[in-house]
């Protein structure tokens, strides 16, 4: 199988994505035709991970920090296991779409029913409250600003505002900006 490198980096990860374990037990990701392996020293892709798991999932996250923190590469560790526990199968099933959501597999797992982290880690529930950056990105949106006016305004990639804004419309039942802006007004969050 072939592993292509190059270009591959957080950018890649704006559209479908499909997780996997391979045969040697290594975390994977496949976008359209391009898959890698991921290693220790891909921190953008698993940084970029575990900000969204963080917002998305923090219960999950919180649990994977407890377990991994302070060991070499322990965000790596972070972003193996949550794979592992969630989306170890190579299937036609993207485990997280251009619209943001994802799609936990069902596998075998011999630890099902005894596992101290079920339902935490493993099929973790997605949080429904807005995080503190969400808030941020919600009151800019508001003001009418693109994505790119956002990124720089917050220092973070115009990926990571798609990533918050893709969040932000599930939770808000909306299906784009202007819906967002409406919702804010409504709710007081300006």
């Amino acid at each position: 199988m072939n592993w292509p490198d190059k270009n591959f980096n957080s950018n890649s990860m704006k559209s479908n994505i499909e997780y996997f374990i391979d045969s040697f037990g290594n975390p994977c990701t496949r976008v359209g035709e391009i898959m890698k392996v991921i290693s220790p020293e891909d921190t953008e892709i698993i940084n970029e991970f575990l900000r969204e798991k963080e917002d998305d999932f923090p219960e999950m996250y919180a649990r994977l920090l407890q377990i991994y923190f302070g060991k070499r590469n322990y965000k790596f560790l972070m972003f193996r296991r949550a794979i592992r526990c969630n989306w170890p199968l190579m299937d036609k099933v993207p485990d997280r779409t251009d619209e943001g959501n994802y799609n936990c597999e069902s596998f075998y797992c011999p630890l099902r029913g005894e596992c101290p982290d079920e339902n935490v880690i493993c099929n973790p529930k997605l949080s429904t409250e807005f995080t503190k950056r969400e808030l941020e990105i919600i009151k800019l949106i508001a003001e009418n600003k693109s994505d790119a006016e956002i990124a720089d305004d917050l220092y973070i990639s115009v990926f990571t505002v798609k990533s918050h804004r893709q969040s932000i419309q599930k939770k808000a039942d909306c299906k784009n900006k202007q819906g967002i802006a409406e919702y804010a007004r409504k709710k007081n969050l300006l």
